[in-house]
C-alpha cells in the first residue's frame, strides 16, 4: 500500500488536530480545579482575617469544596482512559487523605484550653502545612505536565513561606492575595488558553 504526501500530510494534520483537542480539554478542566482552589485560597483565608475564629469553619467548608472538586474532576470527568487513568482522582484523595493525618497528628487536642493568640499562631502555621502540601503535588505536576504548575506550586509556597516568617499581622490578607491571587491568574490563563484553541 502507497501513501501519497497528500494522505501522509492529511493524517498528520487529524493527529495534529486530536493532540490540540485533547491539550483544550485537559486545560480546561485543569482550569477548573485550580479555579476552584483559588476561592478557597482567596475567601477562606479572607474568612480567617476577617471573622476570626469563626471564620475558619468557611475556611474548611472551601477547603473541603475544593478537594471534592479536585477528586470529582479527576475521577469521574477523566479525559482520558486506559490503565491506571481512573486512580488520578483517587491519587488526589489519597494525598489529601495522607494530609488529614498528619493535620490529626500535629493539631493540638487541648483546644478548650487555647488562647486566641496560639490558636492563630497555629492556624497560620497549618494553613502553611497544608497550602505546601497541595503546592507540592503542583510543583511535581509542573515536572511532568506543563510549567504552569511548576510556576504556581513554586509561587503559592513561596508565598505561604514569606507570610508565615514575615508578615504575621497580615498573614490572612497576604495568602488571600498572594495564594488565592496565583491560583485564580492560574485558572484564567489555563482557562483562556483552552479558549484560544
Amino acid at each position: 500500500m502507497n501513501i501519497t504526501p497528500e494522505q501522509a500530510r492529511q493524517s498528520l494534520d487529524t493527529i495534529d488536530e486530536a493532540e490540540a483537542s485533547l491539550q483544550k480539554v485537559f486545560e480546561r478542566q485543569s482550569g477548573r480545579i485550580v479555579l476552584g482552589w483559588g476561592i478557597a485560597y482567596f475567601f477562606g483565608p479572607l474568612a480567617a482575617h476577617f471573622l476570626g475564629n469563626s471564620g475558619f469553619l468557611i475556611l474548611h467548608l472551601l477547603l473541603l469544596g475544593a478537594i471534592g472538586v479536585t477528586v470529582y474532576e479527576s475521577s469521574r470527568k477523566a479525559i482520558a482512559s486506559g490503565p491506571g487513568t481512573q486512580y488520578f482522582g483517587a491519587a488526589w484523595g489519597v494525598l489529601y487523605g495522607f494530609g488529614a493525618i498528619w493535620f490529626i497528628i500535629l493539631s493540638p487536642w487541648g483546644w478548650s484550653e487555647v488562647n486566641d493568640a496560639t490558636f492563630q499562631v497555629i492556624s497560620k502555621q497549618m494553613w502553611g502545612y497544608g497550602v505546601t502540601l497541595a503546592m507540592f503535588a503542583y510543583t511535581l505536576m509542573g515536572l511532568w505536565m506543563d510549567r504552569i504548575y511548576l510556576w504556581i506550586g513554586l509561587s503559592v509556597t513561596a508565598t505561604v513561606l514569606i507570610g508565615q516568617f514575615l508578615l504575621s499581622e497580615w498573614y490572612w490578607l497576604w495568602c488571600a492575595g498572594t495564594n488565592g491571587g496565583i491560583m485564580l491568574l492560574g485558572a484564567f490563563i489555563l482557562l483562556r488558553r483552552a479558549r484560544r484553541k
